[in-house]
């Protein structure tokens, strides 16, 4: 088993973080922000798994990420408007001496020959480009782009870089960089160490044992026990009361799990000599099915998380033992 560190292991147990891993693990395996005029940069995917409000889904995102869940990548900067906080903000390139946005952009070329360079419009001349300087014809390849120039249309002075500013749409006020709350957005993908735990069954394990001990079991994980043939086998779950002893192992993928993993959990089986129950989350694939049963081994089939914690506390309530006949044999 993974060693947890208290941040994961407390996440782990709210349910909110469990929906969202879960489908993290079996949805898409990217969260990308999307662009909301109301919202600004949002996250839908994680908002409808963790049930939550735009910014309380971001500021859980953040916090699983900051425990070492979640991967952040930098997707994208977001301009928000210093008066409202909207991200609904439009930006103009102003003129540096007036504070006009009537802007003209032209074209600044040298004619090689002669070294001479202006704008693209003082060239034009009866529907050809000739060189002010040296009254030749600019023919293909004799010039060459050097660039931009601006012109103000208001005050008519050249401009060599106008200034960037932004509008708030939402309350009208006009900010530059300086004054912009420029913020970073994140997309996030899980962790590695993360989907190692998640694969392992580490916040469904800690769901199962917390509602087990609430029935009356003695409920130990991971637990090690020898087989008859001196290997040291580790188990998942154990739990005992007066009745019964039974260990549980829990299987997680992305996709129907294969016969090889029944495989081994018939050699620990057969090896200790124990009542054993599979959990597998989603199914097993159909050779692994007609495998477990052949070896009459017991196993539930889960969709999701919450579904096996569910069965499982039904399967072992001591007023429900019926329930056992859920269990394929």
């Amino acid at each position: 088993m993974v060693r947890l560190s208290s941040e994961r292991q407390a996440l782990y147990k709210v349910a909110e973080v469990e929906r969202f891993l879960s489908s993290l693990i079996t949805g898409d395996s990217v969260i990308e922000p999307v662009f909301d005029l109301e919202f600004g940069y949002r996250y839908p995917t994680a908002e409808k798994a963790m049930n939550k409000e735009p910014d309380e889904a971001k500021k859980l995102l953040e916090t699983i990420a900051e425990a070492g869940i979640l991967d952040r990548k930098l997707y994208t900067m977001e301009l928000k408007c210093p008066n409202c906080g909207s991200s609904n903000v439009s930006t103009n390139y102003i003129c540096p001496f007036c504070g006009s946005i009537d802007i003209a952009k032209n074209a600044l070329i040298e004619h090689i020959s002669c070294g001479y360079i202006d704008v693209l419009t003082n060239f034009e001349k009866n529907g050809t480009l000739v060189c002010p300087k040296c009254h030749n014809k600019l023919e293909a390849n004799k010039y060459r782009s050097v660039g931009n120039w601006y012109a103000c249309e208001n005050c008519g002075k050249r401009i060599e870089h106008p200034l960037p500013s932004h509008s708030c749409r939402r309350c009208d006020a006009s900010f530059t960089l300086d004054d912009t709350k420029y913020n970073k957005v994140y997309s996030y993908t899980l962790a590695s160490i993360a989907r190692e735990e998640i694969s392992r069954g580490i916040f469904l394990i800690d769901s199962i044992k917390d509602n087990l001990t609430k029935l009356g079991y003695t409920v130990k994980t991971p637990f090690v026990s020898k087989g008859n043939s001196g290997v040291e086998h580790t188990f998942d779950l154990s739990l005992e009361n007066n009745a019964q002893n039974v260990f549980i192992d829990i299987l997680t993928s992305d996709k129907p799990v294969p016969q090889v993993e029944i495989i081994k959990e018939y050699v620990k089986m057969l090896d200790v000599k124990v009542d054993l129950y599979i959990i597998v989350i989603p199914k097993l694939d159909d050779e692994a099915r007609r495998l477990a049963v052949s070896y009459k081994v017991k196993f539930v089939e889960a969709y999701s998380p919450q579904e096996a914690v569910k069965t499982i506390i039904e399967l072992f309530e001591p007023t429900k033992q019926a329930l056992k006949s859920k269990i394929s044999n």
